[in-house]
């Protein structure tokens, strides 16, 4: 389990930090006696005595909150600074079995070594740690799989010093890849995808990592527990929506344009069997091992991970 998110005070901190940070120095946690962490800790050491075998990590950073993971990298000091706050959080909430790095995302070389140099100093302090308190810590790191992003990274040098590497294998396609409609969270590469250019799938990830050097037990793959979409789509002339393109977006206001809740997709377009309601026919494509809900009336596409695809008892077919 995974409590998602802890944030870094520095220069590039969140307005919503400033009166926590205000009595810490940069780099360290932005966590306090009061701060919205804390009020999970009961739970957790309730669930801890309930399933003993249950591991929880703290994730630091996450979508929008990482702009701090810069400063925290610039330099040897900076990094140390947080590795100390992070295992003084650790010392003192022993319910954590670890840590998270969420750093969406180094986006140039230095960045990534700095990275690395980051993932590397927190390996040999969660050692030390947990030989001081007689336990093992975990660390581990999410991490986007696109081409673009993972070039920055010398995953040869992560992977040592990491014990997972959580794959963000969802996201593939959206809203900036109207010219190349594709499954947001798709198995295996698709075809029709692929002559467009992109070539992004589970399978794909997984074989790039291991190329990259991180062994296969150290992957964890990502399942999507939302779904993204899109209508007026001309289906392409092979079949089926992907590697075609639109500019709308379903649903159209929800939240946000194009993006729904598994819960808004459960009562709007799954139905209680998964197969399909309110016009939608829940389609298996092989090419990509996705499944995917298409309306005729407003050629409606709408991408996801099927329960079949995620549950261990069953086909994904």
């Amino acid at each position: 389990m995974i409590y998602a998110f802890v944030e870094v005070c520095g220069d590039k901190q969140r307005d919503v930090l400033d009166d926590i940070c205000l009595t810490l120095e940069d780099n360290q946690l932005a966590v306090n006696s009061y701060s919205v962490d804390t009020t999970f800790i009961p739970y957790f050491e309730q669930l801890k005595k309930q399933y003993p075998h249950l591991k929880i990590l703290l994730s630091i950073g996450g979508g929008g909150r990482s702009a701090t993971f810069e400063q925290v990298t610039e330099n040897k000091h900076n990094r140390e600074t947080f590795v100390q706050s992070t295992l003084d959080y650790l010392n003192k909430y022993p319910v954590f079995d670890g840590v998270d790095i969420d750093w969406e995302y180094p986006l140039t070389k230095e960045q990534g070594i700095g990275f690395a140099h980051l993932m590397q100093d927190l390996k040999v302090g969660l050692d030390a740690l947990g030989e001081k308190n007689e336990r093992k810590y975990i660390n581990s790191a999410a991490v986007n799989t696109i081409d673009y992003l993972t070039q920055f990274v010398d995953y040869s040098q992560v992977a040592p010093s990491t014990d997972l590497i959580f794959m963000m294998t969802y996201d593939f396609y959206g809203p900036w890849t109207e010219n190349n409609i594709g499954h947001h969270t798709n198995l295996k590469t698709h075809p029709h995808n692929t002559q467009q250019g992109y070539g992004h799938s589970v399978d794909a990830a997984v074989n790039k990592f291991i190329s990259l050097g991180v062994a296969p037990e150290k992957l964890v793959v990502g399942i999507a527990k939302y779904a993204r979409g899109w209508q007026g789509v001309t289906e392409h002339k092979q079949g089926g929506p992907f590697g075609t393109a639109t500019k709308e977006l379903y649903p159209a206001s929800i939240d946000e344009a194009g993006i729904m809740t598994y819960a808004t997709l459960y009562d709007t377009i799954l139905g209680n069997k998964g197969e399909g309601k309110d016009g939608f026919e829940i389609r298996y494509d092989p090419h990509c091992a996705c499944h995917y809900a298409w309306r005729e009336t407003d050629a409606a596409v709408v991408t996801f991970d099927h329960p079949r695809c995620v549950s261990k008892s069953t086909i994904c077919a």
